[in-house]
């Protein structure tokens, strides 16, 4: 079991609807939680309190429902609501452009920021943000720290 405990917030800046917005960040996994994100009643779209290794590098999020049948997040019949007797799974890791095309579009103008944190019980801690820009454009960036491995960082963009 991982060590890693962390925070993760989403700071909005955007002209979009934040209920889609929302429900599109929820069909990826953000921490080894399974914890969604949800508002803070405020401009920021958070996680309750820690998480165990959050990450700006989610994989998708699977879904199966009580009779094992995989549950389709995109159907808008579907509200988002997953019942205590459905299984979540890990899919595979969500690449940068995927991110950015499935969110740009719900922003309407400007941008959002998730933000992240995570700390080992060694001195080690992990950084990054993600940014994904209305205009179909985005940044991450992720830095780590520790006494065992020295530090570094680590940029991408998309496109």
């Amino acid at each position: 079991m991982s060590n890693i405990y962390g925070q993760i917030v989403v700071y909005c800046d955007f002209t979009g609807n934040k209920n889609e917005v929302l429900r599109a960040l929820n069909k990826y996994l953000w921490n080894e939680d399974l914890e969604p994100f949800h508002w803070d009643g405020g401009t920021c779209i958070s996680m309750d309190d820690y998480v165990q290794s959050p990450t700006i590098f989610p994989n998708k999020k699977i879904v199966l429902d009580e009779e094992g049948d995989t549950v389709d997040l995109d159907d808008h019949a579907f509200d988002g609501t997953i019942s205590e007797d459905w299984d979540i799974e890990q899919g595979e890791t969500a690449e940068l452009g995927e991110l950015v095309n499935a969110i740009a579009q719900l922003l309407g103008s400007g941008e959002i920021v998730i933000a992240m944190y995570s700390t080992m019980r060694s001195p080690s801690i992990g950084s990054g943000e993600l940014i994904i820009r209305a205009d179909g454009t985005g940044t991450r960036r992720y830095r780590s720290t520790s006494s065992d491995f020295g530090s570094g960082e680590d940029i991408y963009q998309y496109p």
